[in-house]
């Protein structure tokens, strides 16, 4: 469904300037945005109607910003804040201008590798940190303009000593543990 009817050119709290919509995902819609604060394009993960509906609705994008605001590591995209308004929440974070790690599938193995071992070393950066990252799949590990990755979504992770099992995720990435 339509997050309210979002589109181009719309403002959000007179900050943000809605560009284009990049894609959707499981709590709405993500645009890229001009952050007129920042002066620099940014991206906008914008919770559906259908998601703020919900009590707890807005437990999983705090908890996703409050986690990536504690790592601060290089290959892990940066978010610059939660913000609410009457109609909307969203995340504002880093734009990734490069696409994701799924244009790497079939490609020779140092790409690969390129690619995976960064994200390997922010894994391993939030596993010391306590946090299980819980849905690694070539979609959350985005590029920057030159390349770089940045392991991305952290909606349902985990506290390490209170990881449950799974009730949503990417089963295609999943481990046979959590199928």
């Amino acid at each position: 469904a339509a997050n309210r009817m979002l589109e181009g050119g719309q403002e959000l709290s007179a900050r943000y300037v809605l560009l284009s919509r990049l894609g959707r995902g499981a709590y709405g819609e993500v645009w890229l945005a001009h952050d007129r604060e920042r002066r620099e394009r940014v991206a906008l993960k914008i919770l559906s109607a259908e998601w703020m509906q919900r009590s707890t609705a807005l437990a999983a994008p705090e908890r996703e910003f409050d986690a990536i605001g504690r790592l601060g590591h290089p290959y892990i995209l940066r978010v610059h804040g939660l913000h609410r308004t009457a109609q909307y929440a969203w995340i504002a974070m880093e734009y990734a201008a490069g696409g994701d790690l799924t244009q790497l599938r079939g490609r020779r193995s140092a790409e690969v590798l390129s690619a995976a071992i960064p994200v390997a070393s922010a894994l391993a950066h939030a596993h010391a940190a306590g946090l299980v990252h819980r849905d690694v799949k070539p979609a959350n590990v985005l590029l920057t303009a030159d390349r770089t990755p940045r392991l991305a979504d952290f909606g349902i992770a985990a506290i390490a000593s209170e990881v449950q099992p799974l009730e949503r995720g990417s089963p295609f990435s999943m481990s046979p543990q959590q199928l």
